[in-house]
């Protein structure tokens, strides 16, 4: 009974003193904790690239994908065209079907540029060999200048003349592009690009 009481009475006394403790032991962390996930997930949302827009409804070959520089908020928007066929390299570059290059049309702003890349594979463009063949329907197969990018990888080419190669592009005729891989020889690819009208 005694002990009792003693217990009773330091309650009383002690009431808002255990309160306290309570609180900042116990409360006040799980308030900070879901105050603290909601501010990570505010700041995830933030930087999340915008949506991508969908593939204007003339091009169905051709994949259509803008992003938005959340520090500029300039737009970045490329036209990709995969090859009708595949070729396959021995290893490393050896993959389950084979590997596809790609065309890719990127305008940023005022800048305009084009590309191949492939899935993988290295091509050979170095600073004095950096080049592919084009043939256009049934033409004479020319021979363009390729760049290396400034990443130095080996699975990109970009090429010098961006807008007259579009120009062939827009004329709808079936290209081939032939390109030297590394310990692999030329490999040629063929695309259709029919439905292409550009940005």
């Amino acid at each position: 009974m005694g002990f009792k009481k003693k217990a009773d009475e330091w309650l009383a006394k002690n009431n808002g003193l255990t309160t306290l403790v309570f609180l900042g032991l116990i409360v006040v962390p799980i308030i900070w904790l879901f105050a603290t996930q909601e501010r990570s997930s505010q700041a995830v949302q933030t930087e999340q690239v915008a949506p991508v827009t969908p593939a204007p409804a003339a091009m169905k070959n051709w994949r259509f994908n803008e992003t938005i520089d959340p520090m500029t908020d300039k737009k970045t928007q490329t036209l990709k065209l995969k090859s009708i066929n595949s070729t396959a390299f021995d290893f490393p570059y050896n993959t389950e079907g084979g590997s596809y290059l790609y065309i890719v049309f990127r305008k940023k702003g005022n800048s305009f540029d084009a590309y191949m890349s492939i899935d993988k594979g290295q091509m050979i463009c170095g600073v004095n060999n950096c080049k592919f063949s084009l043939r256009v329907g049934d033409s004479e197969v020319q021979t363009w200048t390729g760049l290396q990018s400034s990443t130095y990888d080996s699975d990109l080419m970009f090429i010098r003349d961006a807008r007259s190669f579009e120009k062939i592009v827009q004329r709808g005729e079936p290209i081939r592009i032939g390109i030297e891989f590394y310990e692999a020889g030329v490999r040629v690819f063929e695309f259709d690009v029919t439905d292409y009208t550009g940005f």
